[in-house]
């Protein structure tokens, strides 16, 4: 796979996810579909063509003039701080939780698909999202010390996620005539997803796609 082409990774408001998150995602539901009601507790990233000299930032308060400077973005993810639901943590005899993230309508252009792009802004938002305040380099507030992270990732696009480490996880089975190891985790609509996660000594970064 080639390098990815030079690009800047920014904060952004969540409305400026709201383009790719429609188009890519739910390109046939309203607008309103795409935007959820957490999205100012959360943190918003974007990947841009065009990297001027400016410091990267938090997620949250980035200015509209900034990102007006660099274009539209061409793939965005927004994180939060969420617990996976205690039916699909990866062991139930685990005493205690770790602080826990969540990574959502991560999107990127079809143009600029397979380029590396989504990769270097998924690998950003794993960093910011799991260094400890005073390790995140790229985040005027540090990072945010989570020690485990998941996303409900399109059973199609299970590999990516794979491949920096995230795994799949599932509620126990509900008797013992039902399976539940294989296949999507739930539907949201007619798309399969599978329900995937990551501890942070899981994370691959180097790992090519």
């Amino acid at each position: 796979m080639s390098p990815p082409p030079p690009i800047t990774i920014r904060p952004i408001p969540p409305s400026s996810t709201h383009a790719l998150r429609h188009s890519v995602l739910w390109p046939h539901k309203p607008l309103e579909y795409v935007i959820l009601d957490e999205d100012e507790q959360g943190w918003h990233f974007g990947a841009f063509l065009a990297s001027p000299e400016a410091p990267q930032g938090d997620g949250q308060g980035a200015g509209e003039g900034e990102e007006l400077e660099l274009g539209e973005p061409v793939s965005v993810i927004s994180c939060f701080l969420e617990p996976l639901p205690e039916d699909l943590l990866p062991s139930a005899s685990s005493s205690s939780t770790p602080r826990t993230g969540r990574f959502r309508k991560f999107a990127t252009s079809p143009a600029h698909q397979r380029q590396g792009i989504g990769r270097a802004l998924l690998l950003y938002t794993l960093r910011f999202l799991t260094s400890l305040p005073d390790e995140d380099r790229n985040s005027s507030r540090g990072g945010k010390g989570v020690r485990r992270v998941w996303c409900d990732a399109r059973w199609e696009k299970r590999g990516f996620y794979e491949r920096v480490g995230m795994t799949a996880v599932r509620p126990p089975p509900r008797d013992a005539h039902e399976g539940g190891e294989e296949g999507p985790t739930f539907y949201k609509g007619d798309i399969p997803y599978v329900r995937m996660v990551l501890d942070v000594e899981d994370l691959q970064e180097g790992t090519s796609t």
